[in-house]
Parts: structure tokens; sequence; C-alpha cells
């Protein structure tokens, strides 16, 4: 089954009915109470890898939002064509939430009416059940997300130091 769905934005939304017409995420969360599929895209790693995980999204309002959720928004005016985006929620504002991706280095500014669902469930391929209520999950989210300011630094210096001297994870690039 494919859903357009993609972590970082560049999907339709739409989703594989089976029978009838292509229904909207929003249509699926409505009348199903849930959304699953296999995510695509890279922002939100090391979490969620794509193509391996299948992410579980229920519906939510922006009120309902506290930090540290993994929300589910459709990106809207010039930087966005109505396209999906899962980002985790790093601060509440006065009209709507603060996101950021786990392997990001921006913010996104998300108002009450973008916002679609929440993430409440993750499997990975081996089988193992929702992987968010683990002890190695509240591990990542205590020192990978919730210092996200630190995070941001380290990895933006990391990505200026890379394209300076071709440093890569695993050493230096052959030149």
């Amino acid at each position: 089954r494919r859903t357009g769905f993609d972590v970082q934005g560049r999907g339709s939304g739409v989703v594989a009915s089976g029978v009838g017409r292509p229904r909207s995420i929003e249509e699926v969360l409505a009348t199903e109470g849930v959304f699953a599929d296999a995510a695509r895209g890279t922002s939100m790693l090391p979490l969620i890898r794509e193509g391996l995980d299948t992410i579980v999204v229920a519906p939510c309002s922006a009120g309902d939002l506290v930090p540290m959720d993994v929300v589910l928004y459709e990106r809207e005016g010039a930087e966005g064509d109505g396209t999906y985006v899962l980002h985790r929620v790093v601060a509440g504002e006065a009209h709507g939430v603060l996101a950021l991706g786990d392997n990001c280095t921006w913010l996104e500014e998300v108002s009450p009416s973008q916002v679609r669902g929440v993430l409440v469930g993750l499997y990975r391929p081996d089988g193992r059940a929702n992987v968010l209520g683990t002890c190695r999950y509240r591990a990542y989210v205590a020192l990978w997300c919730r210092p996200w300011r630190v995070r941001v630094a380290l990895l933006g210096s990391f990505r200026r130091l890379r394209r300076r001297v071709g440093l890569t994870l695993t050493g230096l690039r052959p030149r």
C-alpha cells in the first residue's frame, strides 16, 4: 500500500483505500481512528528509519500536544504545498507549537489548524512491539531530544565541518 506520506513532507497525503477512491490521511484518521504506514524521509533519524519502521498516528488537536510528542502536521504557505510532516514538538507557543525533526537544525512554527495527529506507535521490522514506551526510547528522548538546542548546535557545527574538510562519520573521504 502506498500512501504518499513522508516524514520530511514530500508526500501527497493520499491513501490507497483498497476499494473505491483514494482517501486522505485526515479521512483515514476520522473513519478508522488511526493511520499506519511505513515512513519515508530522514528528518526523524535515528528514531524513525526510512522504509524500515512502521508509524502509527492517532488524531489529536494542538491543545493536546506536550513537548517531546511527535506531531503529524500539514505544511502550508510558501514553504509547503499541503504536504505532511512528522516532527517532534520542542515548545508550546501562544498560537501553536514549535516542531523540529530529530535530524534537523531548523524549527517550524505549527499552527493549531495544521495539526493532524500524534505518533502513538513505532514498530521495527524485526517484529518488536511499540518502541515508544521502552526505557531505551525514554533515554533517547532525555539525551538526544530534550537538549534540542545543544543538539542543533552540534549537528550544525558537524555539518559545516564535514562540508569544509570532507569529513564523514567513518572518517575522511578520499579526494
